[in-house]
């Protein structure tokens, strides 16, 4: 069942701080929740990290919807929410897991992949790696909150990538990018295979050990230089 979603139910999803257990309000703004329905239809499968008011959204549309989410307390919340509002949950299946187990043995075609789950390190780079081949191209990967450093890693890697291409970012917190082809690398190759490891970084190193490299590399230069130019005729 399709459900209409309100201007004054849409308020009053952005940024809802009742579905979770904290003193700060958290969830998608208003500007990624429409842009999540300008592009969600009845049907789709959809799979989100995290369960509030997007989760909200899903059902509401009618997506097949999965939200993992270790807390059965927001699980609770956000049925009830449903509940009062009419809104059936019908479709939508509660993992009240840890995304790092419950997406290991991830099956089945993806239309859109919300992450919006744990954001500390590794946890959105999994959600990521576990899903990611489930997309279909032409897919949707929504990330939630890319300011945050453990989740900007995953928003960078994306820009870099020739299989993702980004589409838009609505507000300031919500990166949205297209699966715009399949990663089929050689099998031989492995960090050469991902543009995110060119060029290589050496900031690791102490300065001094980097002056004496870049200096060892312009005296060769030289060097070159002075021989080709003395086998000139």
């Amino acid at each position: 069942m399709v459900t209409e979603l309100s201007e004054e139910l849409l308020q009053r999803l952005a940024y809802q701080p009742g579905f979770h257990d904290a003193d700060v309000p958290r969830g998608l703004t208003r500007p990624p929740l429409d842009a999540l329905l300008s592009w969600v239809q009845p049907g789709m499968r959809t799979l989100e990290t995290g369960c509030g008011g997007s989760t909200v959204v899903f059902a509401a549309v009618g997506t097949r919807h999965t939200s993992v989410t270790p807390s059965a307390a927001e699980v609770e919340r956000v049925r009830g929410f449903c509940a009062e509002q009419g809104i059936s949950c019908q479709a939508v299946d509660f993992l009240i897991q840890s995304s790092d187990t419950a997406l290991v043995d991830w099956k089945g075609e993806l239309d859109l992949m919300l992450i919006d789950g744990a954001h500390r390190v590794p946890f959105p780079l999994l959600d990521w790696h576990y899903t990611a081949p489930w997309i279909r191209v032409g897919g949707r990967l929504f990330i939630d909150d890319v300011a945050i450093p453990g989740v900007h890693m995953l928003y960078d890697f994306l820009r870099r990538e020739q299989e993702w291409r980004l589409v838009e970012i609505p507000g300031d917190k919500v990166a949205i990018f297209e699966k715009v082809g399949e990663f089929n690398p050689d099998p031989a190759l492995d960090w050469e295979a991902q543009r995110y490891n060119r060029p290589w970084i050496y900031d690791h190193v102490p300065l001094s050990r980097r002056w004496r490299t870049w200096r060892d590399r312009l005296a060769l230069r030289t060097r070159l230089r002075r021989l080709i130019a003395s086998r000139r005729p």
